[in-house]
């Protein structure tokens, strides 16, 4: 005995619950590896951030000691100020070239996006 044809009605209703239910759960899914993700990258920023004391410590008494050793040579306080001026400039010459590379970041996305021939018929 052939199986009773279903509607069209009912057919596309059970179709749309069946999609409704996959996103719901391909959503949950989805949720929960973000979770677990934020709490592993967490664990690890708390891991390499307790190293962070120990490396500031060990940067000081570093600079104490250079200071100390350049102090047999010139006075102490010029000994100092030599240490500190080279940690300024050291410091200095990082963040400009970190904002630099920054702001060429941002131009080089300006770029790519102008020259992409997707993106420019779109536009017109």
């Amino acid at each position: 005995m052939p199986a009773a044809p279903i509607p069209a009605k009912d057919a596309l209703q059970r179709l749309l619950d069946g999609l409704q239910i996959y996103i719901r759960e391909h959503l949950a899914l989805a949720r929960s590896e973000l979770k677990a993700d934020l709490r592993t990258m967490g664990r690890n920023l708390a891991v390499g951030a307790s190293g962070v004391p120990a490396l500031a410590a060990g940067y000081l008494l570093s600079m104490f000691a250079i200071a100390g050793l350049l102090s047999l040579v010139v006075p102490s306080w010029a000994a100092y100020a030599i240490v500190a001026l080279v940690n300024l400039a050291a410091g200095a010459a990082l963040t400009a070239a970190g904002v630099r590379r920054a702001q060429g970041r941002g131009h080089d996305e300006r770029r790519s996006r102008d020259s992409c021939p997707l993106e420019s018929k779109s536009d017109a």
